[in-house]
């Protein structure tokens, strides 16, 4: 769990063609729901303290069916522990940069993770 809850935490993970997959967590606040040609999405912001500007995560994909029933219905405003992956794209904007995709691992309602004992 973040130390600082209003921090990205991240982890690295390598991957077998070399690659590195990095797994991010936060809280924040759902900006907006993306629905475009058939791909959900959804935008956050980390509000770091009264003083700072927010920190926003922009287009976190969805690709679980069930899971996208339960994005489809987050608000504006509405408070989020999301867990999410970025992968570097083979391919690369006007400036040499790749691409990074970010796809939803988890999230739970709130601003920590609702762990359950098992």
């Amino acid at each position: 769990m973040p130390e600082k809850i209003y921090e990205v935490q991240e982890y690295i993970i390598p991957t077998d063609n070399g690659k590195e997959r990095k797994i991010k967590m936060t809280a924040g606040n759902v900006i907006r729901v993306n629905a475009d040609n058939g791909f959900l999405s959804f935008d956050i912001a980390v509000n770091k303290a009264r003083d700072k500007d927010p920190t926003y995560i922009n287009r976190i994909n969805v690709t679980h069916d069930g899971t996208k029933k339960l994005v489809e219905k987050f608000q504006p405003g509405q408070q989020i522990f999301v867990v999410w992956a970025e992968v570097e794209s083979d391919k690369e904007d006007k400036d040499g940069n790749p691409y990074v995709n970010k796809y939803l691992e988890r999230f739970w309602y709130g601003r920590f993770p609702q762990m359950k004992d098992q």
